[in-house]
């Protein structure tokens, strides 16, 4: 009877011990954190360029890419889902619109956003979003008119920023990238090593200042 009530006492320790180690997993897993960069092709030649200097953003949380060459905002629901699988991030940092600039009016574009901001708040409500914005190029998708495009583009940008306030997040200026051939490739579009570099800057400096105690929603740059 001692035996057996020992064996039993045992049993229901260790059960209870397990359970409570798979309870403390869980929590931590559910605890891990991180930032998510997600956008277009901008995002996946960044991501590439970082690994290819050994470099990793210096932050105090980790970051993950998720670049998509073309990304529109059709295809951001698609994007968000093979991106997120497990716990949502702590932050998403969009970097995105310019291939929509042209193909929509700048109000028909805002409301696009719009959209997709009531979205990412309803699916991912732990989640806050960060505006990254779009950087000034020399060719545009669905304009023959740089000089329009980029008028829509400034229109846009602050009407997003706009926005992404009003959800309680946050928008990140890049003022030293330019369009120029210093800051951009020979297509006009994408990012030289300066440019990038830039681009690195920027995120670190206004990241690091959101994270670790800005205003509760605002501005970095």
């Amino acid at each position: 009877m001692v035996c057996a009530s020992t064996a039993r006492r045992f049993k229901d320790d260790f059960l209870y011990s397990l359970i409570f180690i798979i309870f403390l997993s869980l929590i931590a897993g559910l605890c891990i954190t991180e930032i998510l960069i997600l956008g277009s092709s901008i995002v996946a030649r960044l991501e590439r360029d970082l690994v290819q200097w050994g470099h990793t953003l210096q932050l105090p949380l980790p970051v993950r890419f998720a670049g998509q060459s073309g990304l529109q905002f059709s295809g951001l629901r698609a994007l968000l889902e093979r991106a997120i699988e497990g716990p949502p991030p702590a932050y998403l940092v969009l970097h995105m619109g310019a291939n929509d600039i042209g193909r929509l009016n700048t109000f028909e574009w805002a409301q696009e956003l719009q959209l997709w901001l009531a979205y990412i708040r309803a699916r991912y409500p732990t989640t806050r979003v960060v505006w990254s914005d779009m950087l000034p190029r020399r060719a545009w998708r669905y304009s023959d008119d740089p000089t329009g495009a980029e008028r829509a583009r400034k229109r846009s940008t602050r009407r997003a920023r706009h926005l992404v306030v009003g959800e309680w997040g946050w928008f990140v200026k890049h003022p030293d990238i330019a369009a120029d051939e210093v800051c951009l490739v020979a297509d006009g579009v994408h990012l030289s090593s300066w440019g990038t570099w830039l681009l690195v800057w920027g995120l670190e400096e206004s990241l690091a200042k959101i994270i670790l105690g800005s205003p509760v929603w605002g501005t970095c740059w």
